[in-house]
């Protein structure tokens, strides 16, 4: 792949699926990654299985996203990467979504994603990198 030794890399979703893959990905290149997400169960053993480490966030929360970006620069040193991969999608058709279904699904994929790159953006703007 490529070498990321060094690099600092916050992965949100980074408990399971998709994300748990990308965790895998970034370890494997060397960069020192930081699982953020909702749960805490699946993000602890994530944690375990993959040498990684685990904050707790809800991206639904600016404040949260603030603070976990924070926590991160303030144990770290630093952020390099910010892969925003949180995501939801009701277990409906569309025909049987309700609106806050959709709502919920929007808040988490969309505003969530907002809240964090808009706090990461913030670090990665004073450090010039990211």
């Amino acid at each position: 792949m490529f070498d990321l030794t060094g690099k600092i890399a916050l992965v949100s979703g980074g408990a399971k699926g998709i994300g748990k893959g990308i965790v895998s990905a970034l370890k494997n290149s060397g960069a020192q990654v930081i699982i953020a997400d909702i749960d805490d169960v699946a993000g602890n053993a994530t944690k375990e299985a993959l040498g990684v480490d685990f904050m707790h966030l809800d991206v639904t929360s600016q404040a949260a996203c603030e603070q976990v970006v924070n926590n991160v620069v303030k144990q770290y040193g630093k952020l390099d990467i910010l892969c925003s991969n949180t995501g939801i999608f009701p277990q409906a058709t569309i025909k049987e979504m309700t609106e806050a279904d959709w709502d919920k699904m929007h808040t988490v994929n969309l505003k969530g994603m907002f809240f964090l790159v808009k706090a990461a953006l913030a670090v990665m703007e004073k450090q010039q990198y990211g």
